[in-house]
């Protein structure tokens, strides 16, 4: 039992430390934009520690991007919105963890069309992790085909859409 302790403890450091390191989010100043709606951040000490946090990051030419730190809920649905570039492919990432156990998924969305919301919707269940994105448009919620994603070893802060680029 001390060494599970030990071992969440470490677990628990590095993945706040890797946290710290991130930068904030900058929306664009210009050109065309979307709107993103991300899961809030959620840490619960109850029976356990367990929690879930959600990061993006925008495509760059090279096919990565760099993880922005998650900005805390300001709503009662805990989710936070952001203004991001249009035409441009944004990477989400998914990391939860439930007393010992984890999951994690990281998907790609291609090309965000102009003037569109996406929803992104996470959920743990019975051990599984599960990512969703719907693009709103008018009164219609069309569900995201999303391909893989591939984030550097460790807690890194880059992920692209190609295994080993990162």
């Amino acid at each position: 039992m001390i060494k599970m302790q030990k071992l969440l403890l470490i677990v628990s450091l590095t993945f706040f430390t890797g946290c710290a390191q991130l930068v904030p989010y900058e929306p664009p100043s210009k050109g065309p934009i979307s709107k993103l709606i991300l899961p809030a951040k959620s840490t619960s000490y109850s029976f356990g520690f367990n929690g879930a946090t959600t990061w993006f990051a925008i495509s760059d030419e090279s096919g990565c991007g760099e993880f922005y730190k998650p900005k805390k809920a300001l709503d009662e649905h805990k989710s936070t919105e952001y203004i991001i570039p249009a035409n441009k492919d944004v990477f989400i990432n998914f990391g939860a963890y439930v007393g010992n156990a984890t999951c994690h998924i990281a998907r790609v969305i291609n090309n965000v069309e102009e003037d569109k919301v996406y929803v992104v919707n996470v959920s743990v269940k019975d051990n599984y992790c599960t990512l969703a994105v719907t693009k709103k448009s008018k009164n219609e919620e069309i569900p995201i085909k999303m391909n893989m994603a591939y984030v550097e070893s460790g807690f890194g802060h880059k992920i692209c859409k190609h295994k080993g680029q990162n």
